[in-house]
């Protein structure tokens, strides 16, 4: 595998969207890895890898709280 860091320029040209591919435009043909290890209690982070290229990168999503539910209480003894 080659990796290869980006300039400025190089990154303005790559699409920055959900679950597409920056480099081929690929939509399809993604994988995602499990949750990374992070510390951001409001964030989730991503391995992301494109079947079509060979791209990888990373996609970062924030949280936004919705609800609680299934919330069980404990019976006092």
């Amino acid at each position: 595998m080659i990796t290869v860091d980006l300039n400025l320029q190089e990154m303005s040209r790559l699409t920055q969207s959900k679950g597409v591919c920056p480099n081929c435009k690929a939509d399809s043909h993604i994988s995602y890895s499990k949750l990374k290890d992070q510390y951001d209690p409001d964030a989730v982070y991503f391995d992301v890898k494109c079947h079509n290229c060979g791209t990888t990168w990373d996609e970062h999503y924030s949280l936004v709280f919705f609800e609680q539910d299934n919330i069980q209480i404990p019976s006092e003894k």
